[in-house]
């Protein structure tokens, strides 16, 4: 999934200055297209706090969302 690859080297600043609202805008993107891997990255996302608090309800949603779809790492 491309948005997820970009998502992931925006977060990390791979090749791009590192932007984390950029990464959340890409990630999303992927996992709007049930890109499973993307739903659980969000979980991090807000469960770590990126945008400068952390987001437990978020980060459970997405977290369950992967986990329903199938997805054995959620």
């Amino acid at each position: 999934m491309l948005e997820m690859m970009e998502g992931e080297m925006y977060a990390k600043g791979h090749g791009v200055p590192q932007n984390r609202l950029t990464a959340k805008k890409l990630r999303l993107l992927a996992a709007e297209q049930k890109h499973a891997p993307a739903m659980t990255s969000l979980g991090s996302f807000y469960g770590l706090g990126w945008e400068g608090k952390r987001d437990f309800v978020r980060s459970f949603m997405w977290y369950s969302i992967a986990a329903g779809n199938g997805y054995k790492r959620a």
